[in-house]
């Protein structure tokens, strides 16, 4: 078995793998140990122009360690089954215990003679250490070329660094650390910019740190957790201060008001949540998002609060009656909201690549009435649904029973309606709110449907839920159904 320029590295890697396989070599114990560790020692970068870079990897294992085979890829390791690695070099070792080993790479990938240090300028390779036993672990890194406008690196975190913030005096970098899953690095951690050198490491974020805001006078800083906790730190004192509890799942973002009286948070519980600093208390949950939180902004004066969610929507809020104002469909999931220095733009950003500018004037300095400032048949109603939508289930080839959506309550003007991602041979009739046909195939698992109501303001409501089509019986389904039984 051989491919590529030069030594054959995969049969000769192989080979020596293969003699300590409990497969082929029945000397081998089988017997479950804790797996080899593998540690990346050596820079992740290098300069610009390199012809090649020195890999170092610390390496252990209680057994005593056989083999560290190196891996490259001319695509990204972590896009599943769409990256190949190849392998590169092994070196074999005589059961040590603790070593550390050393690969050259050239950025060279076996299979192709047309990829360098400098082409690509980023690297995915792949680390392999098996045991004496026949045990072995993975670990991924990535290398890249750095450029010559580098000027330092913070080094001190040991999984992803998902938030960073900046004080106002811009002499502290905060930073937090977390992973999708599990995380081993769950701190958050303070730098010197001027010195850039870490000043303080703050722990106790369960989970992990998804994302952290300083106060506007930099004295407190708070740090949103993958467990759904806020920890508010003291800067100067580098002590925890206090805890706001109140979301179930992560928080993805945080904001302070201008004056540092109100927090905005928004999480994976689809809801924005607003804390009164001083007394460490929620005094309101906003509902009105139907999928994970991603932004939140206070407006300059205070009044107005705007959230974006992976649902597509931006939702303007008044902050003093937790009420929704106005809400804006996006063209992609929104990832991030902010108001251009008054109050009566706002722009967001979303997965498309577009950024949208909203004209968010007509509700500048006033808010919308509400009970308290008026009587009820003079309150304004928010544009929306009284009832949700439940999930559907058909089968392919039978035509559905027609299903009437719910008709959107307030509102300004003509009111005009759409769904989107329905099954194939489903239509929806826009003037009598239904949708109806026959499901053409069986739908791998749930669709999710999204429905949106908008008025002649472009204000929008939407609703979500899952259609799934299952396959039609055959007369063999009906017999194994019905005669498996019967004898």
């Amino acid at each position: 078995m051989s491919y590529g320029l030069g030594e054959d590295q995969l049969s000769k890697c192989a080979a020596e793998f293969l003699t300590i396989h409990p497969y082929f070599n029945p000397d081998s114990p089988i017997h479950e140990t804790l797996p080899p560790t593998v540690e990346l020692i050596s820079p992740r970068t290098y300069p610009a122009g390199s012809e090649s870079v020195s890999i170092r990897l610390k390496v252990g294992d209680s057994d005593g360690l056989h083999q560290v085979i190196l891996y490259a890829s001319s695509r990204d390791l972590f896009v599943g089954a769409k990256g190949f690695p190849e392998v590169k070099a092994c070196r074999g070792l005589s059961g040590e215990r603790d070593v550390v080993v050393e690969f050259e790479y050239d950025g060279s990938i076996p299979s192709s003679s047309f990829s360098s240090l400098s082409d690509p300028i980023v690297h995915p390779i792949r680390v392999r250490v098996v045991d004496t036993g026949g045990d072995e672990s993975w670990k991924d890194f990535i290398l890249s070329e750095i450029s010559s406008y580098h000027i330092a690196t913070l080094e001190g975190h040991t999984d992803g660094v998902w938030a960073m913030a900046v004080s106002p005096d811009g002499g502290i970098l905060a930073s937090g650390a977390a992973t999708l899953d599990d995380s081993k690095d769950t701190t958050v951690r303070l730098w010197d910019v001027a010195s850039r050198e870490e000043i303080a490491t703050l722990k106790g974020h369960t989970g992990g740190a998804y994302s952290v805001a300083f106060s506007p006078d930099g004295a407190l800083l708070a740090a949103g957790s993958r467990g759904g906790t806020i920890l508010l730190w003291d800067v100067a004192s580098r002590t925890e201060v206090g805890s706001l509890n109140g979301h179930r799942h992560g928080v993805w973002a945080l904001a302070f008001s201008r004056d540092g009286t109100l927090l905005a948070s928004g999480a994976t519980d689809f809801t924005v949540r607003l804390w009164d600093v001083a007394n460490r208390k929620e005094v309101g949950s906003l509902k009105g998002h139907t999928n994970d939180i991603t932004s939140v902004a206070f407006s300059p004066d205070g009044n107005l609060l705007a959230s974006g969610s992976e649902d597509g929507m931006v939702i303007l809020w008044d902050v003093l009656s937790g009420q929704k104002i106005v809400a804006f469909p996006s063209t992609g999931r929104v990832r991030s909201v902010v108001f251009l220095g008054d109050d009566a733009t706002l722009a967001s950003g979303s997965d498309d690549g577009t950024i949208l500018l909203w004209d968010v004037s007509k509700w500048t300095g006033a808010r919308p009435h509400t009970v308290e400032d008026e009587g009820e048949e003079d309150r304004e109603m928010a544009f929306g649904f009284a009832e949700e939508v439940e999930d559907q289930a058909y089968t392919a080839g039978t035509t559905i029973s027609a299903l009437v959506l719910p008709e959107a309550v307030g509102g300004e003007g003509e009111i005009t309606y759409r769904v989107s991602a329905l099954p194939a041979g489903l239509s929806f009739d826009a003037t009598t709110r239904t949708i109806s046909g026959t499901p053409e195939a069986a739908t791998d698992g749930a669709v999710e449907a999204t429905y949106t109501a908008q008025d002649s303001a472009e204000a929008a409501a939407t609703l979500t839920f899952s259609i799934t089509v299952n396959p039609a019986l055959s007369f063999g389904d009906f017999f194994d159904l019905f005669g498996a039984g019967g004898g």
